[in-house]
């Protein structure tokens, strides 16, 4: 629950991309966050420069636990799916690539409310919307 918490504050902080790009790379693990900004910093490249900064004003000389997010790896996973679908890559292809079921990419693929032409965001829990957004709908 902590973590839970944790991710929340540090969303409200360095905002919802960041912090996903923190989430799928640093699932499982704890992360050293540098007293100092310096731009050269894999955290900076990675987070991007604002977001960085945020983080380190935020938890700077600290080592934070990043638990992981089903919700951020779905969303990578959808992405990843629709985007291989449009390359006319299989179902099974896909799956295998992703490491999941031909009917989870299907579900992953049917399961994402198209916003453009090229790009679609999966659907998304209250309390993710909420964060996104800052409000309920």
């Amino acid at each position: 629950m902590i973590e839970s918490n944790l991710m929340e504050i540090i969303c409200q902080r360095i905002g919802w991309a960041a912090t996903n790009a923190l989430a799928l790379h640093y699932a499982e693990q704890r992360v050293y966050v540098p007293l100092l900004a310096d731009p050269q910093h894999h955290l900076s490249k990675r987070l991007g420069e604002r977001a960085f900064i945020a983080l380190v004003e935020l938890y700077g000389g600290n080592t934070i636990p990043i638990p992981a997010c089903s919700d951020a790896q779905r969303i990578g996973m959808t992405r990843a799916a629709i985007r291989l679908r449009k390359a006319d890559f299989s179902a099974w292809n896909i799956g295998r690539f992703l490491g999941v079921s031909e009917r989870q990419v299907r579900n992953l693929v049917n399961d994402a409310a198209p916003i453009g032409e090229d790009e679609h965001v999966p659907r998304l829990p209250a309390s993710v919307r909420r964060l996104v957004t800052g409000r309920i709908e």
